[in-house]
């Protein structure tokens, strides 16, 4: 048996403490094991950590939002594959601490427990190099059809094969827990999915006040996006300017703050909503006697410009608008398939939205509004803004899933 100095043994206590060890097991293999076998039991704790790590990396770049880009799918598959090689290393590493001597009962008894738990984690681990397979495929078989991934609902992506894939009900990750030492307990039956809590579904969204007071702490974006499109907007010192889906008021509030003049005009389809942006614009400091607020819900398709009392406008801004005009029902499967109800694509209703905001610009004026991917890609939006007719389409700013982009409608030609 080694003896061991206790700066040495203070190390290893920290190291593993910091990994989820307790201190009676530390202390108990002071008494009688091998160092190297100590050793090898840090070695599995850095190594169960790092998994759980590139674990979360991966539910994080696969689940997210902005799951339609190829690139963010592709760096939580090979954060999965370094996961599944972590697995295998730590079972060697078991293997090999087998063959150490170890009089200690408790340590001898964790270490095959370790090794139960590992040849499950293997197993789970040939389980998800399958659904990696085939999300790779089927990955590659969206890009061959140009389809844009998107999340839908319950799911992460609108395609159909796609969600086939991802979406695995029947079993469920939950991480690994320190329970006495390095006793771990893997559950492959909890409730629900492993991807659960990945995107935003929780919440009050439908109540004014609970979403103006969360907005910037469930959706972090949303502030340096609003700051990014009030940036891109052309001068609009007193020009018309129309806030689509106005709600409380934020993006009509930072707008004023950098042109004052602005003649503006809040729609909203929620008065309650309107009468929290009355107050905010009158808090801030701006002249609400010369801001009109309308409440109207904006009827896709139907109606044929956004305010038919009022001539074409300079400027349309939305800040978070578009993807709740497009709002699909729950039943919806996918972007080229009609639903039961007989309602239109996905596409055509931002084309239906892209053509009366079209015509609700006078000649000259700007379209500029900031969303998050969900409904429809970024990419396709720009297209469909193209084909209605809009000139200088293009993307402004670009984080993660939110974006801001805009488009003018032409001059007449000379």
């Amino acid at each position: 048996m080694i003896e061991v100095e206790v700066s040495t043994w203070m190390l290893l206590l920290g190291i593993a403490w910091g990994f989820g060890a307790t201190a009676d097991l530390i202390y108990n293999a002071a008494a009688s094991v091998d160092v190297s076998a100590v050793i090898s039991v840090v070695a599995l704790l850095y190594l169960e950590s790092e998994a759980a790590r590139l674990r979360n990396a991966a539910i994080k770049h696969i689940g997210s939002h902005s799951s339609q880009n190829r690139f963010d799918w592709l760096k939580g598959i090979a954060a999965l594959e370094r996961d599944a090689a972590n697995h295998e290393t730590a079972a060697d590493v078991i293997a090999e601490m087998g063959l150490v001597h170890v009089d200690n009962v408790a340590l001898s008894d964790t270490i095959n427990h370790s090794t139960e738990t590992v040849l499950l984690r293997v197993e789970f681990v040939d389980t998800v190099r399958v659904h990696v397979a085939l999300s790779n495929q089927s990955v590659d078989d969206l890009m061959r059809e140009f389809q844009a991934l998107s999340r839908v609902g319950s799911g992460f992506v609108r395609t159909v094969q796609a969600r086939r894939v991802l979406r695995h009900d029947d079993f469920a990750l939950s991480f690994f827990r320190f329970k006495r030492g390095l006793l771990f307990t893997f559950n492959d039956a909890a409730a629900g999915s492993w991807h659960r809590n990945v995107e935003r579904r929780g919440g009050f969204w439908g109540n004014a006040y609970w979403y103006d007071l969360n907005l910037s702490r469930r959706m972090p974006l949303a502030e340096p996006m609003l700051l990014e499109l009030v940036a891109a907007l052309p001068p609009c010192d007193s020009k018309r300017v129309v806030d689509l889906c106005a709600g409380s008021g934020r993006a009509a509030a930072a707008l004023l703050a950098a042109y004052p003049t602005a003649e503006v005009t809040l729609v909203d389809a929620s008065a309650e909503r309107l009468a929290m942006a009355r107050k905010r614009l009158a808090d801030v400091g701006a002249d609400v006697d010369n801001v009109r607020f309308v409440t109207k819900a904006v009827a896709v398709g139907a109606d044929t410009e956004l305010l038919a009392d009022a001539a074409p406008v300079d400027v349309v801004v939305g800040c978070l608008a578009l993807h709740v005009l497009a709002e699909r029902p729950a039943h919806y499967q996918s972007a080229d398939v009609r639903s039961a109800g007989g309602e239109q694509s996905v596409e055509a209703t931002y084309e239906a939205i892209f053509r009366l905001l079209f015509a609700s610009l006078a000649p000259g004026g700007h379209l500029l509004f900031a969303d998050h991917v969900g409904q429809l890609g970024l990419f396709a939006q720009l297209q469909l803004m193209a084909s209605v007719g809009f000139v200088d389409v293009d993307c402004a700013w670009r984080q993660d899933d939110s974006f801001v982009a805009g488009g003018r409608r032409p001059l007449p030609s000379a």
